[in-house]
């Protein structure tokens, strides 16, 4: 398992540099270049032009020459960097004594002023063995200046020696004490440039790699695939039902949690793996040399682990994932096709059931490219005049009149044909389209009634569904009540159906809300009953008028007796709650006669009629 924190290669001793080890390199290039050229000009000079004798010019240039050319050799060979660095400080360190001794007859037998320019250059490099080596190599040459000077012809001059020495004394205590202040500088600039790279590639909460950094080694790990043609995995995790960890526990036992999950993760994968943490509660995963079978066989190790129980506050807390799992290189070649296709298988478990792994199919990238192009089709389908709405008659189960019709929105796609609310109110509600178009059904169905009661035809009730998402808008009241202004529509001929999923919301809210419904003059129809929770406590205190039986009982009306026998009690539930009963789904004789015999109110479904346009309905309507 790769390593969570950033890794710093920095050196975290004082021999810290504040330029780089390509910038020392480019310039000792340069430094040697400049002494072979030296040693030509020096030649070309000292012989040619002035002529002087060739034996000493010759010592100058070869020594120049020599090394010029090995500082070249230095630069060329494969050495460890830092005794490459150590072995050209060296050669630079030469010139103290051979540029001294050469020119000493010009100038004092005082070292000072190419060391100077050596110590300056230290400074801006920041290196304490290259200050080491200049304050060594001076205190030799001078020792041989020293040495030397009954042989030199060069006036002593006491107070000149005493003030450059003192000078130069100063310069080397002032260089070390400038150097141990730009060490201390630069080692707090690393400690911060760490904890910035940190914050920019690793999630603050978990200390995972975030988003930024799995992208950068799901890159290295495509051209790693790519050179030896082998694959990996991708998979993408979201964690089942989190949410309700943080309305329980709050949030920051939520965070405690999702610390816990990435350190689990992190410990069952395997060395060169990677656990990203991308937001919320969900997880990137990067499986090396992963065939179809071993990512299978590590996803499930991450479901199995996960399974375990966690302790929150004392408490043990059970969590479960959806997986969804994409292979390079046949689900994609780039970060961007694996991750997004990663993420549609995981969709695709949740939507299975959730607590498993799927791995990405063609199949599945098929639909989602479908899904693609009908949402984006869907952004201008209003625009376009493309809805349409349908209307199911619902029956008086007692005199076989039509009372009621359920208002249902059918897409007349250009390319596509009539597509079916299934297929696309689930792409209106994850792009938030689902207000507008629940905002158009519901207008158009009530301008239609109003059309139709107008026209003198049998007044009927119309039922609307409202989705979770309309219903969580705080406006929907207002909004109801503004299109029934609007249209002219009595309120007691609309109906509002709405799913067990969303009247177990938030109770105080939805029994609030529907309240609010009821003072308009609405009616209130529980839909898809028994399918979901059915909790009666809760139920009870719902401001309803009426209960739709779900069709998988329906269906299993004498094909079980199970089904026969919940049909039953709903019906009686019902009665005696004093609320009205429709039947979804009625097809066969035998389902409506044991409706019939149950005392179920109204009856709804291809026996009596198909949803319709309104046209079939009209004439319906006259009969």
């Amino acid at each position: 398992m790769e390593n969570n924190k950033w890794s710093n290669d920095s050196q975290n001793n004082d021999n810290c540099d504040l330029l780089s080890i390509e910038s020392f390199h480019l310039i000792v290039n340069i430094i040697s270049l400049a002494l072979v050229f030296g040693s030509i000009l020096n030649m070309v000079a000292q012989y040619y032009i002035l002529g002087n004798d060739l034996s000493s010019t010759l010592d100058l240039s070869v020594e120049l020459l020599v090394l010029g050319c090995f500082m070249q050799i230095i630069m060329r060979l494969k050495l460890n960097p830092k005794l490459k660095t150590y072995s050209l400080i060296v050669l630079i360190t030469i010139l103290i004594p051979l540029i001294t001794l050469e020119f000493i007859e010009y100038g004092s037998i005082t070292i000072w002023p190419f060391p100077f320019i050596l110590i300056i250059a230290s400074l801006i490099f920041i290196d304490r063995t290259m200050l080491f080596w200049v304050g060594l190599t001076v205190l030799l040459t001078q020792i041989i200046v020293w040495l030397k000077v009954p042989s030199l012809e060069v006036m002593l001059d006491t107070t000149d020696y005493l003030v450059r020495l003192g000078l130069f004394s100063i310069g080397i205590i002032a260089a070390f004490y400038i150097n141990s202040l730009y060490v201390k500088n630069l080692k707090e600039n690393a400690y911060y440039l760490q904890k910035v790279q940190e914050m920019a590639y690793h999630d603050h909460l978990t200390g995972l790699p975030n988003k930024l950094l799995f992208n950068e080694r799901l890159k290295q790990a495509i051209v790693s695939a790519q050179l030896s043609k082998g694959s990996f995995a991708v998979m993408f995790l979201d964690l089942d039902n989190f949410k309700m960890v943080n309305d329980t526990k709050g949030h920051e036992q939520g965070d405690v949690l999702l610390t816990a999950i990435g350190r689990r993760l992190t410990a069952i994968l395997k060395e060169g793996d990677t656990v990203s943490r991308i937001g919320g509660d969900e997880f990137l995963i990067l499986a090396h040399n992963a065939s179809a079978q071993g990512a299978a066989e590590v996803a499930q190790k991450v479901i199995n682990s996960l399974n375990k129980s966690f302790t929150l506050e004392g408490e043990k807390l059970s969590i479960t994932t959806s997986i969804g799992v994409a292979l390079y290189p046949v689900d994609g070649e780039t970060p961007e096709a694996l991750i997004k296709n990663a993420d549609i298988a995981m969709y695709q478990a949740k939507e299975k059931g959730k607590n498993q792994f799927l791995l990405c199919s063609e199949v599945m990238k098929t639909e989602s490219a479908e899904n693609v192009k009908l949402t984006k089709d869907l952004y201008r389908a209003l625009e376009r005049d493309e809805m349409l709405l349908y209307y199911q008659p619902q029956v008086n189960n007692r005199t076989g009149r039509v009372v009621g019709l359920e208002a249902l929105i059918r897409w007349k796609h250009p390319e596509a044909g009539l597509v079916l609310p299934d297929k696309f109110i689930p792409l209106a509600e994850k792009t938030g389209l689902i207000n507008a178009l629940g905002e158009w059904v519901l207008r158009t169905a009530c301008r239609q009634i109003k059309v139709w009661q107008d026209k003198g035809l049998l007044p009927v009730r119309l039922a609307v569904n409202l989705s979770v998402y309309q219903f969580q808008n705080p406006a929907i009241v207002d909004l109801v009540g503004e299109i029934l202004r609007d249209t002219g529509l009595d309120a007691k001929f609309l109906e509002l159906e709405i799913t067990e999923s969303v009247a177990m919301k938030e109770k105080g809210y939805i029994v609030e809300t529907l309240c609010k419904f009821k003072k308009l003059g609405v009616s209130i129809a529980l839909d898809d009953f028994g399918t979901v929770y059915s909790c009666l406590d809760y139920i009870k205190e719902l401001p309803l008028d009426r209960i739709k039986i779900a069709m998988p009982f329906i269906r299993g009306i004498a094909v079980s007796e199970k089904d026969e026998a919940i049909t039953k009690a709903i019906i009686v539930l019902a009665r005696n709650l004093g609320l009205n009963t429709v039947a979804e789904g009625v097809e066969t004789w035998q389902q409506l006669d044991f409706l019939q015999r149950q005392m179920c109110d109204e009856i709804q479904g291809y026996y009596y009629y198909k949803a319709m346009p309104k046209e079939e309905i009209e004439k319906i309507l006259q009969g």
